[in-house]
This record gives C-alpha cells, sequence and structure tokens, in this order.
C-alpha cells in the first residue's frame, strides 16, 4: 500500500497528465485512470483542495493550483 504522500503525488501526476492532454478534470476521469472507486478519488480531491494543490468548482471541474502543477 502506498504511504499518503505517494498516492497525494500519483493523483496529482494524474491530473497533469489530463491537463496536458486538455481532458478535463473529473473524478470519473481520475478514478478509471488511478483504477480507484469514485468515492476514493473524491476523498483524495478533498485532502488536495484542503491543502491548496487542486481547486474542485462548479460541474465538478477539477483545476490544479499552481503549488499542485509544480508536484504534478
Amino acid at each position: 500500500m502506498h504511504n499518503r504522500n505517494e498516492s497525494m503525488e500519483e493523483y496529482l501526476e494524474a491530473m497533469y497528465r489530463l491537463k496536458e492532454k486538455g481532458i478535463p478534470i473529473r473524478i470519473a476521469q481520475l478514478s478509471s485512470m488511478l483504477k480507484v472507486s469514485a468515492p476514493s478519488a473524491s476523498e483524495m480531491v478533498r485532502k488536495l483542495q484542503s491543502r491548496h494543490l487542486v481547486s474542485h468548482g462548479a460541474y465538478g471541474k477539477i483545476e490544479l493550483c499552481t503549488k499542485g502543477e509544480e508536484i504534478g
């Protein structure tokens, strides 16, 4: 099992890859890409948001903040 920081980095890397491909970042894409459940992906996005690494806005759109993009 990964530790929390490794998992966070995996999520940020996945988000960065989606962004680079021009694909809107949403929970469904993350859960599919990382092979985790949607509730697990949602929980991690909340943790990342609380650390100001991502913003999770209207209509489920997720965006990397500057710090999150640097890590990703």
